[in-house]
């Protein structure tokens, strides 16, 4: 399966929130803008294929504790370690509200795009590690 990271492999050259991702060898799944996640959230996630371009799962956990909410979606987009979307924001605060802990996201399909129809373009876009 692919490799699992954590916040500690957050690498975000300082003062540089644009930074281009072809200069860290990553996959650009797309988003113009990445959100800087917030302070205190402890996050982990799960990549795979070249250049990370297949996340199979993404945890943000806000507070202590064992209760967690499962958001399964179509296709994961821009969130990672260090950044997030608005997608994965909009899971957060219903988290949140709703007296979670820890946002589970997984997707049908692995494969980083933002457009749902770049998709139609990759041989694997569920991914090889994904339902392992």
């Amino acid at each position: 399966m692919g490799s699992r990271a954590s916040e500690a492999s957050c690498f975000v050259p300082q003062g540089r929130l644009d930074f281009l991702f072809e200069e860290i060898g990553q996959h650009d799944p797309g988003c113009k803008r990445p959100i800087k996640l917030k302070p205190g959230i402890e996050v982990t996630a799960e990549f795979g294929g070249v250049g990370n371009c297949y996340r199979y799962t993404l945890e943000h956990r806000f507070n202590p504790g064992d209760l967690s909410v499962l958001f399964c979606l179509m296709n994961p987009s821009r969130a990672d370690l260090c950044f997030t979307d608005h997608t994965v924001m909009k899971c957060g605060r219903l988290t949140v509200r709703w007296k979670f802990n820890k946002l589970i996201v997984v997707n049908s399909c692995a494969y980083r795009a933002t457009q749902a129809k770049d998709l139609l373009n990759i041989d694997d876009p569920v991914g090889p590690d994904n339902l392992a």
